[in-house]
């Protein structure tokens, strides 16, 4: 695939569409990530590009980027999202890349401990108070202290997400769980 060069970069976070991914863009240019976990494919082109931005960024390191989702599982499945394409054009991209097939959220509580460290997170939340409760208090073993997580709460990936750093992710793991009451 051929390298991003600096047009493309400014094209990317500035022109691109949807409008709502040149945040995801900007933020991975602002902040060079080199190992990056995607919960919720959107698109594959989408994952290209925050690869190849990435890349563009730390040009003599190796990217690494771990994708979750559905893939062919999805109620609605996208066109062309299935595990094996999204492997053959991610792959393309020349980064290290792991796909993991089942649902962000459970994928993340279920594997905590043996996926690596990321520097940047880009997650779509769809799921109930009580799987985020669980994925707030599994997610500080895959951050750093640099580590940001970019949020979505719509099923669709669209619109501003939310920002949170590290230690914002850690103080929600220690807040009691939404709807259960704490025993005294």
């Amino acid at each position: 695939m051929k390298r991003l060069g600096f047009l493309g970069l400014l094209r990317l976070c500035h022109f691109s569409r949807p409008a709502h991914d040149r945040t995801l863009y900007k933020w991975t240019a602002r902040h060079k990530p080199l190992t990056i976990v995607e919960g919720g494919l959107a698109s594959l082109e989408r994952s290209q590009s925050i690869i190849r931005i990435a890349q563009r960024m730390s040009p003599n390191s190796e990217i690494s980027f771990l994708g979750l989702d559905d893939f062919e599982g999805r109620a609605q499945p996208i066109p062309n999202l299935t595990l094996r394409n999204a492997h053959k054009a991610l792959n393309r991209t020349g980064a290290r890349i792991r796909l993991l097939p089942g649902d962000p959220m459970g994928t993340i509580v279920r594997m905590a401990n043996q996926l690596p460290k990321a520097d940047i997170f880009f997650l779509t939340l769809d799921t109930k108070q009580n799987d985020r409760d669980q994925l707030w208090f599994f997610l500080p073993r895959l951050m750093h202290a640099r580590s940001l997580v970019l949020l979505r709460n719509d099923t669709q990936g669209e619109g501003k997400p939310e920002v949170l750093s590290f230690s914002e992710v850690q103080s929600l793991a220690t807040q009691p769980p939404s709807g259960r009451k704490v025993a005294a």
